[in-house]
């Protein structure tokens, strides 16, 4: 059945409508399906621009309305900007079904869902870590400035700049913190940006199945110990594979 325009109003679990004929149609269709509609309930919204408009009537006029409407073969949901100028587009889908968020977000669960679809992204986010000492000297390193990091999926970007104390120490150097563990079968890179009274070639491996970055020489494939890099302060950003 053709409808022209539709208007349904959920007030305590009542379906109201202006149209009687319209809501004798609706009820009749949800009357014979006490559980969950079936596929055979269907409605039909015939219009030039058909829509639907959903209200809660407890929260204030327009104030919490949402709004589908298809318009140009485009499907959007829309609700009330907070000022009332007009609606605003939250979601848009086109009929090659590319999805667009005009307002530009998407909110990714504290606590990741992992998925084991290769073609799933299943984490977004971004935040800070503190890198220490993990040689086992017990250094106290200097954040310079605070340490980031963003993570896509599985793939994490980190950057920090760090200062190493005056010390004698010749255990060999390590960097620890990293927000997340790094994949058991894939290293990470560490790529300087510049040193400050350090050595100048310097080159760090995230280990795999690990959270610490191991310091070399990138000529000589040796690692730094604690000692050679005394009072140096370090650039540095880096990329990895995380576990999950």
């Amino acid at each position: 059945m053709p409808i022209s325009d539709l208007l349904v109003n959920l007030n305590n679990s009542q379906l109201q409508t202006t149209n009687n004929a319209l809501y004798q149609v609706i009820k009749g269709i949800i009357d014979g399906f006490p559980g969950s509609p079936t596929s055979s309930s269907n409605i039909t919204i015939s219009n030039t621009a058909p829509q639907i408009t959903f209200i809660e009537t407890d929260q204030g006029f327009n104030l919490k309305d949402w709004t589908i409407l298809v318009d140009g073969g485009i499907f959007y949901l829309q609700t009330l900007a907070d000022d009332k100028s007009g609606l605003i587009n939250i979601l848009k889908i086109d009929r090659t079904g590319i999805l667009a968020l005009p307002v530009g977000q998407i909110q990714f669960p504290a606590a990741q869902n992992p998925s084991s679809n290769a073609n799933t992204l299943d984490d977004y986010e971004e935040g800070g870590w503190t890198p220490v000492d993990a040689s086992g000297a017990g250094l106290g390193l200097t954040n310079v400035v605070p340490a980031t990091y963003i993570k896509i999926g599985r793939e994490v970007y980190i950057h920090a700049t760090v200062q190493y104390p005056a010390n004698a120490n010749g255990l060999g150097a390590f960097i620890g913190g990293l927000p997340f563990g790094c994949s058991v079968v894939q290293d990470g890179s560490c790529f300087y940006r510049f040193v400050i009274a350090g050595p100048k070639i310097p080159m760090g491996f995230i280990r795999a199945n690990q959270t610490i970055i191991q310091l070399y020489d990138s000529t000589t494939g040796v690692q730094f110990t604690n000692a050679q890099l005394t009072g140096s302060v370090h650039y540095f950003s880096g990329m990895y594979e995380a576990t999950a």
